[in-house]
């Protein structure tokens, strides 16, 4: 196995499996949530960028991310938008969202995830009712179990459901780029 290279043009290798390959392909087929269970964010992130390179949203926005790099409290924010500017749900109507690190997200913002996930309206933080529309496709991957987050009261059990519509694991060893 050799890496996928940040920057290359055409993936001609892959640190990924076969049989991964395969599941990615799939997945970018269908337009429902994605989680990556990845060794690494890094892994995750191009793994999340393959799928959307090679879906039927490749035209449009493709928006990451890293929910452990934003404070919790300006994180609804930066998701759902304030009066004074749109959020990244809004920002990648049409595209995809990858949320790396989707653990880090607090149950309060788990809960407006949760709810815009099925019904698709963003109301922006300290709005009365919704503001916008999105069809956004959601990307997220974790280097932890989530599962064990949601036995552990971590993470919100009806989030992770909708999240785990397609559950991708990634076990294989990275290599690095010539």
């Amino acid at each position: 196995m050799t890496s996928l290279c940040a920057g290359a043009s055409i993936v001609e290798h892959t640190f990924l499996s076969d049989d991964m390959m395969e599941d990615l392909r799939r997945a970018a087929q269908f337009d429902v949530p994605v989680l990556i269970s990845a060794p690494s964010a890094d892994d995750g992130e191009q793994v999340a960028a393959l799928i959307h390179r090679t879906s039927r949203r490749a035209p449009f926005r493709f928006v990451k991310l890293s929910c452990r790099s934003v404070p919790p409290a300006s994180l609804e924010a930066a998701l759902f938008g304030t009066d004074a500017a749109p959020g990244l749900l809004e920002q990648a109507d049409g595209g995809t969202l990858v949320l790396g690190e989707v653990e880090a997200i607090g149950v309060d913002v788990q809960l407006r995830l949760h709810a815009f996930l099925e019904s698709r309206e963003i109301r922006r933080v300290g709005a009365a009712r919704a503001h916008a529309t999105a069809s956004v496709r959601l990307i997220t991957f974790t280097s932890r179990d989530l599962l064990d987050e949601v036995r552990g009261r971590r993470f919100c059990s009806e989030l992770f459901y909708r999240l785990n519509v397609i559950h991708l694991v990634m076990s294989a060893p990275r290599t690095t780029c010539a």
